[in-house]
């Protein structure tokens, strides 16, 4: 039986059992990463996130997460704001506020540290069929990184607009 002692530590035991190694893990990561055309991005370590030799930016964390909310039964994992395991004699709490007081919440992941600032990537519908994502990396404090990502979800819901680029027939 292993004791898992917080969502990276259960990312690296599923990287094991899903591939041979962590190792193994993180070059089909990096493989995954570049077949989704994201050339800003590396990984040394099954949750991305705590070795300094990787990097990473706004806009690939913002694809990796488009392309992560099309899979429906992956939503309660990012949504999900507390949890009981081992006959509830563990509880696990999402760091991300969000998935509890912001009502148009579809996931994904919070982090912090001292080395990379408070870091969020948010999704969210509006309730008319729009999803956007938001990325913020390297807020001061939480506040400040959730309320930034409040701010650009909704920008996205009221000021996306399509383009078209092409002349109407004829119209040359």
């Amino acid at each position: 039986m292993s004791f898992v002692g917080n969502a990276n530590d259960a990312l690296t035991v599923l990287a094991e059992k899903s591939e041979r190694s962590a190792e193994e893990f993180v070059k089909r990561m990096n493989s995954e990463a570049f077949d989704l055309g994201l050339r800003d991005t590396a990984f040394y370590s099954p949750d991305g996130y705590h070795d300094d030799r990787e990097y990473t930016t706004a806009h690939d964390i913002a694809v990796i997460c488009a392309k992560l909310a099309k899979y429906d039964f992956l939503a309660p994992f990012f949504s999900t704001w507390r949890d009981f395991v081992g006959e509830g004699r563990t509880e696990l709490v999402n760091e991300n506020k969000l998935s509890r007081t912001y009502d148009q919440h579809i996931g994904f992941k919070a982090v912090h540290s001292d080395h990379t600032g408070y870091c969020i990537a948010e999704g969210g519908d509006n309730g008319k069929g729009m999803r956007c994502v938001a990325v913020v990396l390297g807020a001061e404090d939480a506040d400040t990184m959730y309320d930034t990502a409040k701010l650009l979800l909704k920008k996205g819901y009221t000021e996306y607009k399509v383009t078209s680029t092409m002349f109407p027939r004829g119209k040359w």
